[in-house]
């Protein structure tokens, strides 16, 4: 039975009919998968940032800055690796391979200025280096069809939300599909998910109008709810087989491995990839358990609840029984996609935990494997000007 995870909210998540749909689409692509070959892999990969809806009549809502390369980028990475995708991606983010075309399509078009004034036209569009029209009507076609490698169509299957309503309603409906998959299932979260909401009786009907914010007309005050936490769900009834890698982001570094600590010890999540906000895009810390997730410590004095953060620490936080793989690529190098790393990484850690699954089944185990620290690709197998290190 499905988890109903916003109640007062009914008319905000997808109708019984499209989940209905979905779930059947979902069962058949994995059964299909793992049908074609014994050793498949599935993950399944979350991308892009979720809105909060104001009103009903959805005009205004809180977003965020997520564009979603980091999770289209990830998932052209696992394509590439061999694994099946399951793609589940914010409504017009980043799409895989298909991205790099429209970026490149974009910077030509914005290259293309007319010829300075008695210059000679005869040089012509190609003279200069830009796109003839001819040029961007064959990259619109190219575009339109270029998904991903043929190779790979059979592998890949995207899902699309828009608010963080219809995320977690679709995020629950692809775990539970792959728990079949058992630990060759992986989920890779790297949306940016909404922490708050407005619950659907808070808000108004209709589009919020810029004179009824208070008795001056100049403000408007909202009261958020906290969404719910759905990790630990995911873990311990969605899928709980299979491997589970989130994100963490801060913009405080003294809370950063922290917090992904806390993701360990708190919702039983195998890795976490921790990134600071002014440095995401050549820099990440991969982080597991150093041995049990029990063993994980974080801070000193902390009751059960476990500790609270500011957001304004000046000190690290302390933290004891992680691993940490420190990821890093030159600022200037755009020649190796971070996520290229990322994966490489991820892949390794869990192709150690169907290793340790397998090993637990044929012991007379439940075959679900416990967190341990795997090994990860070495540094001769990474790309050129890479750093990789261990703490």
């Amino acid at each position: 039975m499905d988890d109903i995870l916003f109640p007062e909210s009914p008319s905000l998540v997808p109708d019984a009919a499209t989940l209905a749909g979905l779930r059947a689409e979902l069962n058949a692509c994995v059964s299909r998968w793992l049908g074609a070959s014994a050793d498949a892999r599935i993950v399944l990969v979350s991308s892009g940032g979720t809105t909060v809806p104001l009103e009903r009549n959805t005009v205004r809502f809180i977003d965020n800055f997520s564009t979603g390369n980091r999770g289209a980028g990830s998932a052209e990475q696992f394509l590439a690796a061999g694994y099946a995708v399951i793609f589940l991606h914010r409504r017009g983010s980043a799409f895989p391979f298909r991205r790099a075309a429209e970026k490149a399509l974009q910077q030509q078009q914005q290259q293309q200025q007319p010829p300075p004034a008695g210059g000679d036209e005869g040089d012509g569009a190609r003279g200069r280096g830009l796109l003839t029209e001819r040029d961007v009507a064959a990259c619109r076609a190219a575009l339109a069809g270029a998904l991903q490698p043929p190779e790979a169509r059979d592998r890949f299957l995207s899902v699309s939300f828009t608010s963080v309503f219809e995320y977690l309603a679709l995020l629950q409906a692809a775990a539970r599909a792959l728990e079949p998959a058992g630990a060759r299932a992986a989920v890779f979260l790297a949306a940016a998910v909404s922490d708050f909401y407005v619950p659907e009786p808070d808000m108004a009907t209709h589009k919020i109008q810029s004179s009824g914010g208070g008795a001056g007309g100049g403000g408007l005050s909202l009261s958020l709810s906290a969404v719910p936490k759905c990790i630990g769900l995911l873990k311990q009834r969605w899928a709980p087989g299979c491997y589970c890698a989130s994100f963490k982001l801060e913009t405080n570094p003294h809370i950063l491995l922290a917090k992904a600590a806390k993701a360990i010890a708190g919702y039983g999540v195998d890795a976490v990839v921790a990134n600071e906000l002014a440095s995401y895009t050549y820099k990440v810390q991969v982080v597991a358990a150093s041995g049990a997730a029990a063993e994980v410590r974080i801070g000193a004095g902390e009751g059960e609840a476990g500790p609270h953060f500011g957001g304004d620490e000046e000190a690290d936080v302390e933290v004891s029984g992680v691993a940490v793989t420190h990821i890093e690529l030159p600022r200037a190098s755009a020649a190796v996609p971070i996520e290229q790393l990322i994966v490489a990484d991820i892949a390794a850690r869990h192709g150690a935990f169907i290793a340790a699954a397998a090993a637990a089944a044929a012991a007379g185990g439940t075959g679900v494997a416990a967190t341990v620290p795997p090994p990860v690709p070495p540094p001769a197998a990474l790309p050129h000007a890479a750093t990789l290190s261990h703490a």
